[in-house]
Formats: C-alpha cells, structure tokens, sequence
C-alpha cells in the first residue's frame, strides 16, 4: 500500500510518501467500554513503520464501500517486489 499525509506547520506544507505492507490486523477490546472497539492496521517498510487505529464503525463504512465495488473488479494479480 502507499501512504501519502500532507501535513501543514509553521514552515509550510510537509509531503511524505511511503510504500508499505500491512503486516498485521489487530482488533483491540475493552471489558469496561465494549461499545469502543478498535481496528488497528499495522504496517512496516524499509524505513517506516507505524499503527492505523480507528473505531470500528469507521472500518465496516470502509469495508461496506469496498464490497459495494467488488463487481468492478475483474482480475487480480499479486506483484511482490524484491527486498534490495
């Protein structure tokens, strides 16, 4: 996957692109508030690593917009790129 975070300070703009892979999924629940799951996706690169975290309402409106193209899909093919 590629990550791209655009980010405003007192300098300016700062732009940083990365290619990463997902390495792990993690869902994280608490017995004291059950309603507040959360998905974290786990990722690391050559130089980058770093936790997406959000609720898990958030996850299953992406997963549902993701179903809902599935169709448009018609192939897939799996491309590993070689580690340097």
């Amino acid at each position: 996957m590629q990550i791209k975070i655009h980010k405003r300070n007192a300098d300016g703009e700062m732009r940083l692109a990365v290619r990463t892979a997902v390495r792990e999924i993690r869902i994280k629940e608490s017995f004291a508030r059950p309603r507040r799951e959360l998905v974290e996706l786990c990722f690391s690169g050559q130089n980058t690593s770093g936790i997406i975290e959000m609720p898990i309402r958030e996850f299953e409106s992406i997963a549902q917009g993701v179903r809902a193209r599935m169709h448009l899909v018609k192939s897939v093919h799996v491309i590993k790129e070689e580690a340097d």
